[in-house]
């Protein structure tokens, strides 16, 4: 008679692991998030949340953009130092 516990458990593969993530379904944000608000949408009628365009700047300006943000503390981006001027643009002409 063999016992339960003479028995080895057999470790578990990383690879098991990596095989098991791959597989693993992508979670689309817009569909979770319609889903959990109750809105029934569909894919053309999308809000979009973000819009991308091109900002044309002299090199003279995206250079003082970037010393503007090495002078603040911890790591800013150009293009959320340009948002935050956009919006505190926009709070002062309310």
């Amino acid at each position: 008679m063999i016992r339960k516990s003479s028995i080895a458990k057999i470790p578990e593969e990383p690879e098991c692991d990596t095989v098991r993530k791959k597989l693993q379904p992508k979670v689309d944000v817009l569909k979770l998030k319609t889903l959990v608000e109750g809105e029934n949408t569909t894919r053309r009628k999308r809000v979009r949340l973000q819009s991308k365009f091109t900002l044309r700047l002299e090199a003279q300006v995206i250079e003082k953009v970037r010393g503007q943000t090495e002078e603040r503390s911890g790591y800013i981006s150009v293009n959320q130092w340009i948002l935050e001027s956009i919006e505190e643009k926009l709070a002062k002409s309310k």
